[in-house]
């Protein structure tokens, strides 16, 4: 489509042009109401005029849109649009690049009031609970849902917005925004647009990401937990304000999909083997205890202690947490449901946290009395003949053992 943008003019005399001055003079310096009062002054003159011209500018979407938001949709990511547009010219984008299906039940909220607000918004609570029952928190039921009954959208306007996030309004709103697949808020300022992820980022604690291409949308990539901004004809402001920057939309599934799957996975295991290496570390010092009568003697010698973290086994869990990929960036994008795991929380958990402790503690009891078995049992002699027995012999070799265990579980444990 084209954004047109039509020029007019008016001949006015120089009293008529003093008085309008005064007026809007005096509207700019109101305390009460003054937008309101700013409006009145200026529609005395926005009348009668003459067309001198008019504009038109090119709107069209760039390469892979409507491919990238397909399968961001297969994935289960939910999308809002949050754009200055008319409420028409919103919802044909929005069709245009697959945020809206014709197999969607779009439900329009346009209300003058908060009272029809809250009607509306109940309206729609209603229709969808009708089909899908009460709504659900559960996180194993969130992101992707094959075979779903139906799907939901919503188109809001941004005076409607504006009732919508008053306190009264604003939790039902956000239950039932986050209950549809596409959310899509037309003619909103640029504070709107940072209210409207602050809600969601608050209220239901989810993770967001802001995507924008211009500088009223600066502050809604701010507000969002990750924030990217379009290198395009609208400028630079966004980019600059932004954690990522590229210049296409459809680089964002690449983003999201390979290189923030592949992130959170890292992050998760690595999580869980640094933890588990201190523990077979720091346990096999806790079983000597007893032996020495909780006398503060240290198993290791006191380079083993300083070294183990910065260089022992430092190694092995940066190279996991630095580039180790399950699948590769081929792999990720032909199966984008694997995303869904990451929406889940499914590889970052309590049990796997605990499995992993559990795992440390017996790995440490191996370290600690196999070699405890060995020197009670056998006789602490080297190979040459000359006797072990002490404990710095008796320490290093439980510390080697340990090191090497750890090394070798987290080896394991990369792709």
């Amino acid at each position: 489509g084209l954004h047109t943008l039509c020029i007019g003019y008016r001949v006015l005399v120089e009293d008529e042009f003093l008085r309008w001055l005064r007026n809007y003079k005096a509207a700019q310096l109101s305390v009460d109401n003054r937008d309101e009062a700013i409006e009145n002054v200026a529609a005395e003159v926005e009348h009668s005029l003459q067309i001198l011209g008019m504009t038109a500018l090119e709107d069209k979407l760039q390469e892979g849109v409507p491919e990238a938001i397909e399968m961001l949709h297969r994935v289960g990511i939910k999308f809002w649009i949050l754009t200055g547009d008319k409420l028409q010219t919103a919802i044909e984008i929005g069709f245009s690049c697959n945020l809206l299906k014709q197999d969607m039940e779009v439900m329009i909220l346009s209300a003058d009031s908060p009272e029809g607000t809250l009607a509306q918004t109940e309206a729609g609570l209603n229709k969808i609970a009708s089909i899908f029952g009460p709504p659900t928190s559960k996180r194993m039921e969130r992101g992707f849902a094959p075979g779903a009954k139906a799907s939901f959208a919503v188109v809001i306007d941004g005076d409607t917005l504006h009732h919508a996030l008053t306190p009264d309004i604003k939790p039902l709103f956000l239950n039932l925004g986050t209950q549809c697949e596409t959310v899509v808020c037309c003619r909103v300022s640029p504070a709107q647009k940072a209210l409207t992820v602050k809600l969601v980022k608050d209220g239901r604690k989810a993770m967001t990401l802001s995507i924008g291409d211009g500088a009223n949308d600066v502050a809604m990539i701010q507000e969002a937990n990750v924030g990217c901004g379009l290198l395009g004809h609208e400028g630079s402001q966004a980019a600059m304000s932004a954690d990522y920057a590229f210049g296409q939309f459809r680089f964002l599934t690449k983003l999201l999909l390979v290189h923030g799957r592949w992130s959170y996975q890292r992050i998760a295991d690595m999580h869980s083997n640094f933890f588990y290496k201190n523990v077979i570390w720091t346990l096999a010092m806790f079983w000597f205890m007893p032996f020495c009568y909780f006398d503060a003697t240290y198993l290791y010698d006191y380079s083993f202690i300083l070294f183990y973290n910065v260089i022992f086994t430092s190694l092995p869990v940066i190279v996991l947490g630095s580039f180790d990929q399950d699948i590769n960036s081929k792999a990720a994008l032909a199966f984008p449901q694997l995303y869904v795991r990451g929406i889940r929380g499914l590889e970052h958990t309590r049990t796997k946290f605990w499995f992993y402790m559990l795992d440390g503690l017996y790995q440490s009891a191996v370290v600690f009395f196999i070699p405890y078995l060995v020197w009670q049992l056998g006789l602490a002699v080297a190979f040459n003949g000359k006797g072990i027995d002490s404990l710095a012999d008796f320490g290093t070799t439980i510390a080697v053992a340990a090191i090497f265990a750890a090394n070798t579980y987290v080896g394991m444990n990369t792709h």
